[in-house]
């Protein structure tokens, strides 16, 4: 895409005395594509800042490459041509920014600045990534690594069950005494769910198919999370503490955890293969630009403890 410019317009020229008619005169100008760029030329001439003395970089270079890209990143984001007043914009706002770039970088404030620094460590880190250039990856090669990493792509063990909640409003003994005098109602009365007979829970009483993780999440690191993988099936249980009180639980069904063949999780061997390799490509490339530079100093800091 072709796109008249007229930055003439744009902060930066704004700022110089005297423009006033070199606009009037640059906006007629640029009403003839021929002579588009030579006055584009001629306006970022006029940007340079004679402080700078030979050898300063004052040239911007903005051509029809970079107005392309201009509007190329204008379709990616909103799916559709930029109008000449967008480009114009963007040209100008890009401009002005690459002024304040080699000015501050004039002024060295990228130095001794831990924002800068990160992110030009984080570019670094993103050119270094992606080394792997990937190939065909055989079933031997898969099921070697399937085989030695079979508890990845094991299925969790899940566990259905109700639960009666009971809590310390009045104590830590109160709340496990009245769940234990309950607990003996219930095994002796056939009742599969009775959320009714504890106090009220913020969550949930039923869950079905809950594995250990969604466990933990539910209930924090406590028994009741270790003990659904362990209490009897189609009995009462308990009680166990939780990070909020005492429960008592009814377990109707438990899956156990079992490992699917290759063939049901080959995309995710092959994707787990492929990361592997691609992070051993990135250790390596990191490894050798470490070897190009020495350190001084303190080299205790780099001790292993």
């Amino acid at each position: 895409m072709s796109a008249q410019l007229d930055i003439a317009d744009g902060p930066a020229l704004a700022a110089k005395p005297g423009l006033g008619r070199l606009r009037r005169f640059v906006g007629a100008v640029l009403a003839e594509p021929l002579l588009h760029f030579v006055v584009l030329g001629a306006l970022l001439f006029l940007l340079v800042d004679g402080r700078g003395g030979p050898g300063a970089n004052h040239t911007i270079v903005l051509d029809q490459a970079r107005v392309d890209k201009f509007a190329a990143d204008y379709r990616a984001e909103f799916g559709q041509d930029p109008s000449p007043v967008e480009i114009k914009s963007v040209a100008q706002r890009y401009v002005q920014d690459e002024i304040l770039y080699r000015e501050g970088l004039a002024l060295n404030l990228d130095r001794d600045d831990e924002v800068i620094r990160r992110r030009i460590v984080q570019k670094m880190q993103f050119i270094q990534q992606d080394r792997y250039a990937g190939g065909e990856i055989g079933r031997p090669q898969l099921q070697a690594y399937y085989q030695a990493h079979l508890a990845r792509y094991a299925t969790p063990e899940r566990v259905s069950f109700s639960h009666v909640y009971f809590g310390l409003a009045q104590g830590e003994a109160a709340a496990k005494a009245r769940a234990l005098a309950v607990l003996t109602e219930l095994n002796s009365g056939g009742l599969t769910r009775a959320p009714d007979r504890g106090d009220h829970f913020s969550d949930l009483y039923d869950y079905d198919r809950l594995d250990s993780e969604s466990a933990r999440r539910l209930f924090g690191p406590t028994p009741i999370a270790e003990a659904l993988s362990k209490a009897p099936v189609g009995h009462w249980s308990g009680p166990y503490r939780s990070a909020y009180g005492w429960h008592l639980v009814y377990v109707s069904a438990r899956t156990p955890s079992a490992t699917p063949p290759l063939d049901q999780v080959i995309d995710r061997v092959r994707s787990d293969v492929v990361d592997e390799q691609q992070a051993s490509a990135n250790a390596a490339g990191l490894a050798a630009l470490r070897r190009r530079y020495r350190v001084v100093g303190a080299q205790s800091a780099l001790a292993a403890p």
